[in-house]
Order: structure tokens, then C-alpha cells, then sequence
């Protein structure tokens, strides 16, 4: 089990027992909604920037490999490194040599 995460069913079940809790976030949810709403009706190009904004997630998302490999290209070129990992157990492994070999 990650750090952090044995006591989460409990503190789960505890959040959503705590009815303060519960109302504070039912507010901070209506909050947003409605400051949403007013932010979309004083941009009247809103729907068209949403269209953009979802079209360039797809393009972005659909050539990932190569923004990666040009920001890698990027970072080597200022004297960094990119570390790449296969999924998240790799890349806490990666992270760990790092601290360790740093001495941390």
C-alpha cells in the first residue's frame, strides 16, 4: 500500500459521516455553478473557445509522443535529463534512486 492511503477507507467513511463537512462542499459546489454561469454569460464566445480548447486537447493528446520527445530534446539542450517510466511503480523507483543517490 503508497504511504498515506491505509487509513483512507476510514477517513473516506468519516468525511462523508461529517454533515459540516457535507454542507461546506454542497456551498463550494453551488459557489462554483453559479460563478460559472456568470462567467459564461459575460463571455459570449464562450461556447466557441470551449470547441477550440477540446479540439486541442485531441490533437495534443493524439501526438503526445512527439511533444515528449521534443520537450525531452528541450531539457538535454539546458543540461537536464528526462526520466522515463513505464507506469507509476517504475517512475517511484526512478524517484527513490534519485533521493538516494542524492543523499536525501
Amino acid at each position: 500500500m503508497l504511504p498515506g492511503t491505509q487509513n483512507f477507507p476510514q477517513n473516506a467513511r468519516k468525511a462523508l459521516d461529517d454533515a459540516a463537512l457535507q454542507k461546506a462542499l454542497g456551498n463550494v459546489k453551488r459557489g462554483f455553478i453559479a460563478k460559472r454561469a456568470r462567467a459564461r454569460a459575460a463571455l459570449p464566445e464562450f461556447e466557441a473557445l470551449r470547441d477550440e480548447a477540446r479540439d486541442i486537447k485531441i490533437q495534443t493528446l493524439a501526438n503526445l509522443d512527439l511533444y515528449l520527445e521534443c520537450y525531452e530534446e528541450q531539457v538535454k539542450a539546458a543540461g537536464g535529463h528526462v526520466h522515463w517510466a513505464r507506469d507509476a511503480g517504475e517512475a517511484q523507483q526512478i524517484i527513490a534512486k534519485i533521493c538516494k543517490d542524492a543523499g536525501a
